[in-house]
């Protein structure tokens, strides 16, 4: 805290002026922005896409995918959030491919041949789609869309290795993502009071619960009650739901 302090703040190090602390704290930074990207859009599917050139660089391949997603959404009349990381092959150092989270299933032939036309031609590229499948829990709950999203997130957070982060890239982006706008909070009032003669916090969640259409499922809830007794945090999560709910929560 107090080297964060004394640092300039708004002016960005020289690479050549940069230590192993600062190399650390922008790879924990780098690997925490691709997580919280990941679980933004949803992603529920993780593309690869690769080239068959024998020397390539990430730089290369983002500005390869910049234009296929242009010409994507242009023919398929889809719009998709997507966060791309890059890793190098293992047996060629001088070659990477991409790894891309994305929500929603792709037309994988029309995919394919846009793909082909940002590689050069037919055959000189790859798409490959990957369904990430989730379990139940250890109390046997099926899991759903944000357990999938977490278990993404930290797929394209460990392609995100040593080799990446310092020795070869030393001053280059690590991951790319589309422009999106996450939904607008909204407030809402309860009519609960202190003093309606039961306690003023359990009225509040019960009308919560009865709002919304929630089951009062503990697994499900994760709540969090101001030290001064004056409100609450509460947080839905209906893949922990037993029996789901009447209707989808708008948190």
């Amino acid at each position: 805290m107090v080297d964060a302090r004394m640092r300039p703040r708004g002016i960005r190090k020289p690479f050549v002026e940069r230590d192993e602390r600062d190399m650390v704290r922008a790879a924990n930074r780098a690997r925490k922005m691709v997580r919280l990207n990941v679980k933004q859009i949803g992603a529920d599917h993780l593309v690869t896409f690769t080239t068959r050139e024998d020397e390539n660089s990430p730089e290369e391949l983002a500005g390869m995918l910049k234009k296929w997603v242009r010409s994507y959404r242009s023919l398929s009349g889809e719009a998709f959030a997507y966060v791309a990381v890059p890793e190098r092959h293992p047996k060629n150092p001088k070659h990477w491919h991409l790894h891309v989270a994305i929500r929603g299933w792709l037309k994988i032939n029309l995919a394919r041949r846009l793909w082909w036309n940002c590689c050069g031609g037919r055959g000189m590229g790859n798409v490959d789609v990957q369904y990430i499948k989730v379990g139940a829990d250890r109390h046997g709950i099926p899991q759903g869309a944000l357990v999938k999203s977490e278990k993404i997130a930290r797929y394209l957070s460990k392609y995100m290795s040593k080799d990446l982060l310092f020795a070869h890239r030393p001053d280059k982006k690590r991951y790319w993502r589309s422009e999106f706008d996450l939904p607008e909070a909204r407030r809402y009032w309860l009519r609960a009071r202190p003093g309606d003669g039961d306690d003023g916090l359990n009225c509040a969640f019960n009308e919560v619960l009865e709002r919304f259409g929630l089951l009062p499922t503990v697994n499900a809830f994760s709540m969090f009650v101001f030290p001064d007794g004056s409100g609450f945090w509460l947080s839905y999560n209906p893949d922990r739901s037993i029996c789901g709910s009447t209707i989808p929560p708008p948190f």
